[in-house]
């Protein structure tokens, strides 16, 4: 009898391990109650099902104790029966995952595998840049250590190929990089995305004419080509006040409206800083409702682009575009 006890609390400990997640399991359904989905009857078993599945703790108790009172008659099978099932349901749970994961895992490699062999077609050396290990473009491919990345740009004879949908090797490797809203890096890998960039640089490679029309290229390339520390805040503090439109824990985000202009922000208007340019480049850059808002605001109270960012062709096309969907506003900057 001792035995079968014994027995019996492992096998009940065990199975109560499943309520080791039960927070994250409750949260999840509550989650699923409350988001899009079918109407109607269909959305009543919906919510049912997930309200069922919030239970299971209840149930796992309802078990063990009928577990110990069937071992107290002497039912002993009949007792390891109720207190197994929380473990089996468990296992058979982890077995599903591990399943979802694996076939997960292989149709991003079969993904990868079709884009590969399209891209490669096209120019092997957008591929490699792809591959950079760090930038998570392509999950299931196999990542390239930065060296080796930087080895196949000096040996490649591609430069300016391009391998649609991903652009140029310029492009491509421009899209790889990742910054947090004031131009500092998100994470250790930047360091290596931008040793790629500036290899490409070194050895002549260049962006379409498409390509060289996107602000944010201008500025991917301008900041992975920048040696200086990030001073922002101090050479401009509008500037900086706009690049926070970005930020997604900062007030503009979270209350979804663009940063007042106050008289202390004038003398600022048109004083580029070395990394982000004039308050105006900035807010073209950034885009979105806010970001739009910002700069209708910047020309009215008298923002221009810098001589040098107006000449150059991403600078230029952001003004092409925005005078052609507010003519107003080209009327105001000639003037």
């Amino acid at each position: 009898m001792m035995s079968a006890r014994m027995g019996l609390i492992v096998v009940q400990l065990l199975g109560a391990l499943s309520l080791i997640p039960y927070p994250a399991v409750l949260i999840a359904n509550v989650m699923g109650m409350a988001g899009e989905g079918p109407r109607g009857a269909q959305r009543l078993l919906v919510v049912a099902g997930y309200g069922l599945l919030s239970l299971y703790p209840l149930v796992w108790i309802a078990l063990f104790v009928l577990g110990w009172r069937a071992l107290r008659r002497g039912a002993t099978g009949r007792a390891f029966a109720y207190s197994a099932l929380p473990l089996v349901a468990t296992l058979v749970a982890v077995g599903f995952l591990l399943s979802s994961d694996r076939s997960v895992a292989q149709i991003m490699s079969g993904e990868a595998e079709e884009q590969r062999a399209l891209v490669m077609k096209e120019n092997p050396l957008v591929w490699t840049i792809l591959c950079t290990e760090g930038a998570n473009r392509l999950p299931g491919a196999t990542k390239i250590p930065v060296d080796a990345v930087v080895k196949a740009v000096r040996e490649s004879d591609r430069l300016n190929d391009p391998a649609p949908p991903y652009g140029t090797p310029l492009g491509a490797a421009l899209h790889n990089l990742k910054y947090k809203f004031d131009g500092t890096h998100y994470d250790s890998y930047q360091n290596g995305l931008e040793r790629v960039v500036r290899a490409l640089a070194d050895c002549g490679a260049r962006l379409s004419a498409e390509e060289n029309e996107k602000l944010d290229n201008a500025w991917r390339l301008k900041r992975a080509l920048y040696d200086g520390k990030i001073t922002t805040r101090e050479e401009n503090p509008l500037v900086y006040k706009i690049l926070q439109i970005a930020d997604p824990s900062g007030p503009y985000m979270r209350h979804g409206e663009a940063p007042k202009l106050d008289a202390a922000d004038q003398p600022l208007l048109n004083q580029p800083t070395p990394l982000h340019g004039t308050p105006l480049y900035t807010a073209l850059r950034l885009g979105g409702s806010i970001g739009t808002t910002m700069v209708e605001k910047l020309i009215y109270d008298g923002a221009r682009l810098s001589a040098e960012e107006g000449s150059e062709p991403a600078g230029a096309a952001a003004l092409r575009k925005l005078f052609e969907q507010r003519p107003d506003l080209r009327t105001l900057y000639e003037r």
